[in-house]
């Protein structure tokens, strides 16, 4: 795994479950 999937998917995880919309 890379640092930046990683980074990507928290991201990602985070915006499903805060929506910054």
């Amino acid at each position: 795994m890379s640092f930046m999937t990683v980074m990507w998917r928290q991201t990602r995880i985070r915006s499903l479950h805060e929506p910054t919309s």
